[in-house]
């Protein structure tokens, strides 16, 4: 594994926030001016999106928040 400086980093968050902000109709070719070249920039930026799809914002939605959402679905 590569390792991130915290400049890249920063780089590739700011990239993927706006990737984020955008419709995912829009994303390839706001990617295409963001990344301007940097495969590599864009393939990090792509794996984080996927993986934001998949996993959604189980991060920032407490774990008990939806557990309790599916007991309240179980009940109705």
């Amino acid at each position: 594994m590569k390792t991130v400086t915290p400049e890249r980093w920063q780089q590739v968050k700011t990239v993927l926030d706006g990737a984020l902000e955008r419709r995912r109709a829009e994303r390839d070719a706001y990617l295409a001016e963001a990344c301007r070249g940097d495969d590599e920039l864009r393939g990090e930026v792509e794996s984080l999106l996927a993986s934001e799809e998949v996993l959604g914002d189980f991060i920032e939605e407490p774990l008990f928040d939806l557990h309790r959402e599916e007991r309240a679905g179980e009940a109705a």
